[in-house]
Order: C-alpha cells, then sequence, then structure tokens
C-alpha cells in the first residue's frame, strides 16, 4: 500500500481494483483494513479467507466500540499524560474514532443486505456479544459501588465506634474524680503483676477479692488440675511491658474497660517435688486482653480499693469471709458492686470487641422483666459451669456440678464418667476455654421456664486417666464446640449484689457450695432445678443450623475460627485433608485472623473423627453456605482461594457452583443494603441534635 494523495493509506487511483469496475459491481468502502471483495447480486459463496477475515472484523469492531468510553474519559481527565497539545487535537482525535465505528456499522449492514448468509450471523452475533459485555461492565460496576459502599461502612463503623469509647471514657472520669486513664493502667499492672505471681506460686489468696466468680474458678480448676498431676507453672522475671486501654463502654448495667496487656515472663512447667522442669514454654512478648467491670455510680477511693487490699465501701483493712463479703461491713466486695472486678482475660487471638447485648435476641426481653439482669453476669456463670464439667471429668466426681446443673445435665455427665474394661476413663487434659458467649435468649417458655443458649469454644487433648491418677495416651490438642443450654425459672430476677459472685441460698442466704444431693448444706432448699438461679440443662453439640443462623444475621456473632471448624467438619467427613485443602484453610485462617495453631487444632479434631458440630442436613448445609459467604465478604472482595473453599463445601455437601454464586450475590446485596444503612445511622449521629 502507498499514501494516496490526502495521505490516507488506501489503494491507489491506478490500481486495477478500482479501475473499469462493472456498473452491476459493488466495491467495499475505501478502508484498508476491510476486505476488498467483489460480491455480485445473488452470490452468497465466499472463500474460507474472506469468512475468517469478516469475523476478525467483526471482533475489531466489538473491540473498537469497548474502547470508545474509556478513551474518550481518558482524553477529558488524563490528556496531560501524553505530554500536552491543544484541544483541538483532543477533540479530533475522538471524532475519528467515532468515523471509523459509523464506517464499520455502514460496512456491516451493506453486507448484510449484499450477502446476508454471512453479514446477519455476523452482525447479530457481534450486538449479542456488545449486549453481553455492556451487561458484564454494568454489573462490575455495580460490584464495585457495592464493594466501596460495604468498606467505607466499615471504616466509618470502626471510627463510630472509636469515638463512642473515648467517649465513655470521658464520662467514667467526669463523674469518677479519681479515676484516671494514668491510674487505671497504674492498677492494671498491679493486677497483672500479683496475678502472675499468685498463678506461679499455685495460691490465689492474694488476688481473689477482685476476681470475678468465672475468673477465680477458671483459675482454681486449672491449678488444682496442675496439682493432682505434680506440676506447677513457674513464671519468673515477670515484666508488664505495656499497657493500653483498648475500649469502654457504660450502661445501665456496668462500666467496663479493656485493656490491651502485653507482658514477658520465662515460663517453665516443673515437678512440684524436685523442681526439674519437665517442659519450657516460650519466654517471648505475649499480649493479652484484661477485662474489668464495675457498676455504675462506683467511685474510686482515694485510698485505694480492692488492688490496694482496703474494703472500697467502708474504707477497712480487707478481710473477706468464704462468701466473698467484708468482715466490717458485711458487702459482697467481690461482686462488682463497689470496685472494678477482673471479669476475663483473652488471648490476643481470640479478641474481639464485645458485642451490643441489643443484638442479642430475646436480650432487651429478660432486662425488661429482670431489670438487674446482664449478660456479662450470665457468661461468666456459664464459664463457672464450663470449669466445673472440666473438673467433674477429670476427678470423677460430679460433687462440684451439683449446684449449677440441672438433674438431666448429671445424668448425662454420669455417663461420660464410666470407665473401660481397664478401669480408665477419658478425660480432657490442658483444656483451655477460647469463648463463652450468650447466642440467643427465651423468656416465659411454656414449661414456666427462661432459657439461654450459651455458645462455648475450647481446646483440649484427650487423655485416659487410671484410678491411680496417671496419665497416658495424650492426644493432639483438638478444638471443640458446644452449645450449653441454661434455664432458670421466669420469676426469678438476679439478684442486685451478686453479679460477678454466687447467688446465695434464698432461704437461708448461705453461700453456694457443692454436694451430693443438689440442695442446700444448710437448710434442704433445692440449688439446681432453675428456682435459684441459672442452671445448665443440657450439654449439647453445636447444630449446624445455630452457626448458620449466628452468621447470617445482621449483626453476625460467629467467631471466623467456628465457620472454618463448620467447614473442615462437612469438607472432610472422611477424617482426610490433603494438602491442597489444607492451604486454602490457611488462607482463610490468615484473611481472618486465625492463627495456625488453630486450624491445626481444627484440623486433628477432624482427624480424630471428634466430631465438633451435628451433622449438617441439606437446608443447613445452604445455610451454612449462605453465612459463610457474608464471613468472606465482610471487606466487600473475596479472594480466588477463598471462593475455592467454598466451592469445596459445596460440592463435598452435594451442591453445585451455582449455589455459591447465589449465596455470594445474596451476601453481597445484603452487606450492601446493611452498609447503607449504616452510613445514614452514623452520619445522623454525627449531626447535632438541635441540627436536624
Amino acid at each position: 500500500m502507498d499514501r494516496n494523495a490526502h495521505g490516507r493509506l488506501g489503494p491507489r487511483r491506478d490500481d486495477p481494483r478500482t479501475l473499469g469496475v462493472a456498473p452491476q459491481t459493488h466495491v467495499t468502502p475505501d478502508l484498508d483494513i476491510l476486505p476488498h471483495v467483489d460480491i455480485k447480486p445473488g452470490s452468497y459463496k465466499l472463500p474460507l479467507k474472506t469468512m475468517v477475515v469478516s469475523l476478525a472484523l467483526g471482533l475489531l469492531t466489538i473491540l473498537a466500540v469497548s474502547l470508545l468510553p474509556p478513551l474518550a474519559h481518558a482524553r477529558s481527565g488524563g490528556g496531560e499524560l501524553f505530554g500536552g497539545g491543544s484541544s483541538g487535537s483532543g477533540s479530533g482525535g475522538d471524532l475519528d474514532i467515532i468515523f471509523f465505528v459509523f464506517e464499520i456499522v455502514f460496512w456491516l449492514l451493506e453486507l448484510c443486505i449484499d450477502a446476508p448468509a454471512i453479514g446477519v450471523p455476523l452482525t447479530v452475533g457481534i450486538v449479542l456479544f456488545v449486549m453481553i459485555g455492556a451487561i458484564f461492565t454494568k454489573r462490575k460496576g455495580v460490584d464495585v459501588v457495592q464493594t466501596r459502599t460495604i468498606r467505607k461502612a466499615q471504616r466509618m463503623s470502626e471510627e463510630a465506634g472509636r469515638q463512642l469509647s473515648d467517649r465513655s471514657l470521658r464520662t467514667l472520669i467526669q463523674r469518677d474524680p479519681e479515676l484516671s486513664e494514668e491510674k487505671f493502667l497504674a492498677r492494671t499492672r498491679l493486677v497483672f503483676l500479683a496475678a502472675q505471681a499468685a498463678w506461679s506460686r499455685q495460691d490465689l489468696a492474694a488476688v481473689r477479692h477482685y476476681l470475678s466468680a468465672g475468673v477465680r474458678e477458671r483459675f482454681e480448676v486449672q491449678l488444682e488440675l496442675q496439682r493432682a498431676q505434680g506440676y506447677r507453672n513457674r513464671l519468673e522475671n515477670v515484666v508488664f511491658l505495656f499497657g493500653q486501654i483498648a475500649a469502654t463502654a457504660t450502661d445501665r448495667h456496668f462500666d467496663t474497660v479493656h485493656v490491651k496487656v502485653t507482658g514477658r515472663a520465662k515460663d517453665d512447667y516443673v515437678d512440684v517435688k524436685t523442681g526439674t522442669v519437665i517442659r519450657h514454654n516460650a519466654d517471648g512478648p505475649f499480649t493479652e486482653y484484661w477485662t474489668f467491670m464495675r457498676r455504675p455510680g462506683a467511685k474510686t477511693l482515694a485510698k485505694g480499693g480492692l488492688v490496694e487490699g482496703n474494703c472500697p465501701n467502708c474504707g477497712a483493712a480487707l478481710r473477706l469471709s468464704d462468701a466473698g463479703q467484708c468482715e466490717y461491713c458485711r458487702a459482697v466486695v467481690t461482686s462488682g458492686e463497689y470496685d472494678w472486678v477482673l471479669t476475663e482475660i483473652t488471648q490476643e487471638s481470640e479478641w474481639a470487641k464485645a458485642r451490643d447485648p441489643a443484638h442479642i435476641p430475646g436480650c432487651d426481653a429478660l432486662s425488661g422483666k429482670d431489670p438487674t439482669f446482664s449478660v456479662a453476669g450470665l457468661e461468666d456463670r456459664s464459664s463457672v459451669m464450663v470449669w466445673r464439667m472440666i473438673r467433674a471429668i477429670f476427678a470423677r466426681d460430679l460433687s462440684s456440678m451439683t449446684c449449677v446443673a440441672h438433674p438431666d445435665c448429671l445424668t448425662r455427665l454420669a455417663g461420660l464418667l464410666a470407665p473401660g474394661a481397664d478401669q480408665r476413663w477419658t478425660i480432657y487434659h490442658e483444656a483451655a476455654v477460647g469463648a463463652v458467649e450468650v447466642r440467643d435468649i427465651a423468656v416465659d417458655e411454656p414449661d414456666g421456664f427462661d432459657r439461654a443458649r450459651v455458645l462455648v469454644t475450647w481446646s483440649a487433648r484427650d487423655a485416659k486417666r487410671g484410678p491411680d491418677g496417671a496419665i497416658a495416651e495424650i492426644g493432639e490438642r483438638a478444638l471443640r464446640t458446644h452449645c450449653y443450654t441454661l434455664i432458670r425459672r421466669s420469676d426469678v430476677v438476679t439478684p442486685e449484689k451478686s453479679s460477678f459472685h454466687a447467688t446465695p441460698c434464698p432461704g437461708c442466704g448461705a453461700p453456694e457450695e457443692g454436694g451430693a444431693k443438689g440442695a442446700c448444706p444448710f437448710c434442704g432448699a433445692p440449688t439446681n432445678d432453675g428456682s435459684r438461679d441459672w442452671v445448665v440443662r443440657s450439654i449439647d453439640l453445636l447444630p449446624a443450623s445455630a452457626v448458620a443462623e449466628f452468621g447470617r444475621a445482621a449483626q453476625p456473632s460467629v467467631a471466623p475460627v467456628i465457620m472454618l471448624s463448620a467447614m473442615v467438619q462437612a469438607m472432610c467427613a472422611d477424617g482426610v485433608v490433603d494438602p491442597k485443602e489444607e492451604a486454602l484453610l490457611q488462607h482463610f485462617a490468615r484473611r481472618n485472623g486465625i492463627p495456625e495453631e488453630k486450624v491445626r487444632e481444627i484440623v486433628a479434631a477432624v482427624r480424630a473423627d471428634a466430631p465438633l458440630y451435628l451433622v449438617p442436613s441439606r437446608d443447613e448445609t445452604i445455610a451454612l453456605l449462605g453465612a459463610m459467604a457474608r464471613m468472606v465478604l465482610a471487606d466487600g472482595k473475596i479472594t480466588n482461594e477463598e471462593r475455592k473453599l467454598l466451592d469445596q463445601f459445596s460440592e463435598s455437601q452435594g451442591c453445585t457452583r451455582a449455589s455459591v454464586a447465589y449465596a455470594l450475590g445474596c451476601a453481597k446485596t445484603a452487606l450492601y443494603r446493611e452498609s447503607k444503612q449504616i452510613i445514614r445511622e452514623v452520619k445522623r449521629e454525627a449531626v447535632p441534635a438541635g441540627a436536624r
């Protein structure tokens, strides 16, 4: 090709293809990129090469049409990247593209008229392709908008949470003149160091007055099991490295302060008799979150309170009775009524900011008829039940459970204590509880009771213990999940001053104690029928439907580790987890802040054929898939590895990949709607009341 007189690429005027053409012959447009073929009317047979060229031309048309908007957009906003030039040259470039597209369209129309066998299918194909591309582009645009909205809502919600926490702290300081952030952290340091020393000595006497019933029970059971096995956890060179208030909250029940604590210690298991090191643990820094709670209105004493060894009610040097009462003023000082009480110690990997009780189904209904009820108090009592269950199975003795477990539950637990032919029974070795959380509450049930479901996530090693106390056949640490169903008679209300302290006998006021009969040892009043306080009616594997229900709620309340374990059990029902599957699981874990050891615990449980959940039905599988979709889309995006994990879960349960796509679409749409609502609410809260 040469350049013609107009400088355009095209055939020369003396080209034989443009001379002596018969009148009946049609000449293709003067475009070098188009095929120059003479087509006579009625002749529709074209060489294969021409058909291929026509198809290629169609694809070029699609490319040109699809590139037009981006090019125009680039000219309007980013032309400077090409080194300048006048606005006229930019406009001319756009007109050239438009002219080129119109020539292509004109050529297609002529081709449809002169050679419909080629032109019509080609044009229809191009139109369909462009329409599909437009739909895809629109959907892609919607997806981008949804993702941005979800992420924006996350940022705004997190910032609003930080501001609320700051306001709560300022409120606390304003109404308590002796309280300051510096003083609170200084007291936290004292509690931290004293607790480490008491743990290392296996003696809680010096710290029991500011421990909640749940924390104290946890420590006592763990220390009792250590002593039974002849070792102690010796901590030396303990250092409080760093303390920071991570979050604060105030409501009508409690003031709450969560402190992020970083410390370091030399950590060994040593033989009690010989002092020989049995096992050396990590010496590096560790981070935990320590939660302190007290009733609103309580004030910090200038001379100090529980931490300093003084009664926060009367100010006398602290001397406690077994019931946790000051021997001078008889105040129950361990209840949180007068001073801060340590209610929880959470490992960094398990930490999540406390949920709003308003998001727990049934909580408002129960609070309406029981004004002193609190979720924190119920979770603390549930923790007592968990640790007493672990102790009872270890000692093969249910006496410590009789005041917190319903007779139906005691009967079921008794079955776990039956020894085998070798007189040994299964125990939970080196147990660790990760989370004890109230999930939902039902009030005024037909049987006359209120009910609460509590999710317990914990881990331990299965082992065998014999009559001589020897422990053998210690297995791998495995994750476990159970649903504790608690009941209490509907007409019972929470005593005002016993939130983190065992409820005394309503008949004689005696402290709660164990026993063989489930009754007060002093007056004989029943203690485990729900007429006095919450008792556990049953301990079951968590139904898969419950996991899905918790996970797909508007305010999802199920931890990522729970969802991950549900996926693993469902995918690996045969107990086999291949390396590719494990790699996908680790990716999901990293994305959701789950430590690698938790993944190993889950896999160990599956390989040991220890069920984590009841096997899901078809409907429960679909519900689980929807809950999982919500979790992976929490930040608006899903990675390829997460999509593969969902596909594998779906296929393992007999579902198709289309089910995954549908679940993801529904989940993202729901998250988008909720995110828009969050953005509106945050903006409304930011506007002063007088300006609304």
